[in-house]
């Protein structure tokens, strides 16, 4: 992370964990704490800076030129030599985590060359690089192709067509060269299994017609590190969500409630173009297809776990369950106690149909139980017992 505390750099220092440095004046603190305990730290630089426009979302873009995370990578080869002059450091490798659901792989070779160059720099001065961590990002497969392109068009056309909510144009930026509307957001369809993406990754011929792989064997075969994450949980989750209500907004708009809000549902709040399948999951019979927003049960009008229209195969009701796809990567990790909820459970269902409970409905007592009773003269008298 980009401001770690010193209790946490000490224990990285002390278990001799790789500390991804991360801004550049965290050297100096890592230095001081490395000599404080006598152990020498050993570091990755995290570079940033990359002249990467537009490859994700901009709010999970983490490596170009708007970026709180990362030393500029312009300046890598003065921090080399800034690293090698600080007596308690041991460089270890660079470190390069592009944002999250990229599908273009042209953009990891574009920061592969400009590794590979700054490696080649770096051993000159005898700055070692011992790995190559290019962090993760690989998207998933939210919705087909075709479908996914079909979703952009109608999110273009919303002004006509009511599809979003408010007519946002969501994902959207007006491009006055082309005098035209341009897609800026997050690509919710990605063609590449992580399987396929690190065999093109190391084997595809693109600058000077040669690989990533035979560029590795060219600076020494350095180890490479990539983060699978997302790419290899997101499409193994899914949220399910109980309907308390079928209204319509003031509008005349179709709205259905769920009992689930923004806060337990990947992270919507931060990029507003993250969309989902959705499904009834009880009572699949067809029906006449229903078009509808689906709002959670927060107390502000963003609580909306779908800003773009839904097309379900019948009209829903009252006790009825919404399936919410491929919500493996970060409902859990972005779940939290907005207007005092409890966080749901977690289960793992195995594909013969058995399952386990992996983390427990949270209930009042576990949202309260941090609060202390400010009436007493005691320490720690908890204001909630259970």
């Amino acid at each position: 992370g980009n401001c770690k505390s010193e209790y946490y750099l000490e224990e990285c220092i002390k278990k001799e964990i790789i500390i991804n440095v991360d801004p550049e004046v965290e050297l100096e603190v890592i230095n001081t704490i490395a000599k404080e305990l006598g152990i020498p730290a050993k570091i990755n630089l995290r570079l940033a800076g990359f002249p990467l426009e537009h490859i994700t979302s901009t709010a999970i873009t983490t490596s170009s030129e708007w970026s709180k995370f990362g030393i500029d990578v312009k300046r890598a080869n003065s921090v080399f030599q800034k690293v090698l002059d600080l007596d308690m450091l041991i460089p270890n490798g660079l470190m390069v985590h592009l944002g999250s659901q990229i599908t273009d792989i042209k953009a990891y070779y574009t920061v592969l060359d400009t590794l590979i160059n700054l490696i080649k720099d770096a051993q000159k001065i005898g700055f070692e690089v011992n790995e190559i961590d290019l962090g993760g990002g690989l998207g998933i497969q939210y919705f087909e192709v075709k479908d996914w392109d079909a979703i952009k068009i109608k999110i273009k056309n919303t002004r006509k067509e009511n599809y979003t909510w408010a007519n946002e144009l969501i994902g959207y930026e007006y491009n006055p060269e082309l005098k035209d509307l341009e897609w800026i957001g997050e690509e919710l369809s990605c063609t590449y299994t992580p399987d396929v993406f690190i065999q093109k990754l190391f084997n595809k011929k693109y600058s000077a017609n040669k690989t990533f792989k035979k560029k590795l064997e060219e600076i020494g075969t350095p180890k490479f590190v990539i983060e699978q994450g997302r790419s290899i949980v997101g499409n193994a989750g899914i949220t399910i969500a109980k309907i308390g209500r079928v209204s319509k907004t003031p509008l005349g708009q179709n709205m259905v409630h769920v009992d689930a809000g923004v806060n337990f549902h990947t992270f919507g709040t931060a990029v507003p173009e993250q969309l989902h399948r959705i499904e009834i999951a009880n009572n699949i019979e067809e029906g006449e297809n229903f078009e509808t927003f689906v709002a959670g049960n927060l107390c502000f009008t963003g609580d909306l776990l779908c800003k773009i229209k839904n097309k379900l195969l019948r009209k829903p009701k009252k006790g009825d369950y919404l399936l919410f796809y491929d919500t493996g990567a970060y409902s859990d990790f972005f779940a939290s106690n907005a207007n005092l909820f409890p966080r749901p459970a977690k289960v793992m269902v195995a594909k013969d149909g058995t399952h386990k409970l992996l983390v427990e409905r949270e209930d009042l007592f576990g949202v309260f139980h941090r609060d202390l009773d400010w009436r007493s003269d005691k320490e720690k008298v908890h204001g909630v017992q259970k």
